[in-house]
């Protein structure tokens, strides 16, 4: 028989593996070159947004404008400036922190290793 503890435990871990595989996709399109995508994925990060403004993320400016700006590049996409590209990783690193994926001294770490390999 399950536990509370244990059921609750396996339903945080499949939350965070869905989060997870979604942040990737939509930072994987970031990232790589901008190319055509289909509606169908479009639509699907769209509603990922959606569902964290309403559903998961605390209210807070910072997190509101962070998925506000991804929503408007996911439309925009791949109609996006390399600038518009560097905004919207910021974004995610904010919703990441926000989520506790990645603690503040990495990305404070990263970009200092960024700078150093210059």
């Amino acid at each position: 028989m399950v536990t509370t503890l244990e059921l609750q435990t396996q339903i945080a871990d499949s939350f965070m593996e869905w989060f997870r595989r979604k942040m990737n996709n939509l930072m994987l399109s970031i990232q790589c070159p901008p190319t055509p995508v289909e509606e169908d994925f479009r639509n699907q990060m769209l509603v990922f947004l959606d569902d964290l403004s309403k559903s998961y993320v605390k209210y807070t400016e910072q997190s509101h404008a962070a998925i506000e700006y991804l929503e408007q590049f996911v439309k925009q996409y791949p109609s996006v400036s390399i600038d518009e590209r560097q905004k919207a990783a910021e974004m995610c690193k904010q919703i990441l922190l926000l989520f506790g994926v990645v603690r503040k001294c990495e990305v404070i770490e990263s970009k200092t290793n960024r700078g150093q390999n210059k």
